[in-house]
């Protein structure tokens, strides 16, 4: 049998002192229960305050950065007609200059229509439809 060392010593010392340790760590919670109002007391109040502004300031503010996503549009007379907020035709397209004026598309501010037609293996291909819109306008439909 080999002669007990150091560590095993101090182990053996510190089982009292564990067990009197809890023991006195049990009865002090079994006198003072924890309850659930106590979490909305007047000393916690700063506390929930910080938390619930968190939670809607935080949602509020991540809503706000994805605008732009939840409208379609960068432009903030456009956002206001899609959210309800003004009158207007709601839509993702740009209706409206910068400024608030409203736009026409293909007549101001040097818009214009780009040949995007082709032909392959002998097949006339239009691919974004501008030959037809041009025919339209020039026709007065559009």
């Amino acid at each position: 049998v080999l002669p007990p060392t150091q560590e095993s010593v101090s182990v053996a010392a510190r089982q009292p002192t564990l067990a009197a340790t809890t023991a006195a760590v049990s009865a002090l919670v079994a006198a003072n229960p924890a309850l659930a109002g106590d979490l909305f007391g007047s000393e916690y109040s700063g506390l929930v305050g910080g938390f619930t502004l968190g939670i809607v300031g935080g949602t509020g503010a991540v809503a706000a950065l994805l605008l732009p996503f939840i409208c379609g549009t960068l432009n903030p007379v456009q956002m206001a007609v899609n959210l309800g907020l003004a009158e207007g035709e709601v839509s993702n397209e740009r209706k409206f200059k910068n400024n608030g004026e409203p736009m026409e598309h293909g007549t101001k501010f040097g818009h214009k229509w780009y040949k995007t037609d082709a032909y392959c293996n002998g097949k006339y291909i239009d691919f974004a439809g501008t030959s037809k819109t041009q025919a339209a306008m020039e026709k007065g439909k559009l």
